[in-house]
């Protein structure tokens, strides 16, 4: 499974807030891929921080340069990142592999949510999830993480 870290750790050491920012635009970009002016009105930093931000990764080779393509999107990155959300009586799965465009997701819904009891749930959770990742033609380690890992 790749996380942000691993692939941040590509990059040459920097300060705290440059990190931060590099950090950010990643995740931004992981999200959903768009132009420069587009990832700087959704991470709130300034145009010409996600410029250099933008051009760092691309040294690295984790987004196309400015030349390839007009959007900027990850590149040599094929993870899935996954979406679960948990509702009293509802729960959904999206999965997305990161190298394709936002609307190419894979979703799983199940009428019954978290009311019948979370030890219930759990393991229809987990089908949801590897039934996902499975419809985007990629498997459970390839999942992208951010934060806190997969409940498998």
């Amino acid at each position: 499974m790749a996380n942000a870290d691993d692939l941040l750790g590509r990059l040459p050491v920097a300060g705290p807030t440059r990190a931060a920012n590099r950090r950010k635009v990643l995740l931004a970009v992981a999200i959903k891929s768009g132009t420069q002016a587009d990832i700087a009105h959704r991470t709130l930093l300034s145009q010409a921080t996600v410029s250099a931000a933008v051009r760092e990764l691309a040294e690295a080779g984790l987004v196309p340069t400015a030349k390839e393509r007009g959007k900027v999107c990850l590149s040599g990155v094929n993870d899935v990142g996954v979406g679960v959300h948990l509702g009293f009586n509802h729960m959904t799965v999206v999965a997305r592999r990161l190298d394709k465009e936002f609307d190419q997701v894979t979703s799983r819904v199940s009428s019954e949510g978290v009311s019948r009891n979370w030890s219930r749930a759990l393991p229809e959770v987990r089908q949801m999830i590897d039934e996902a990742i499975e419809g985007t033609g990629r498997h459970r380690s390839d999942v992208f993480s951010s934060a806190s890992p997969y409940p498998g």
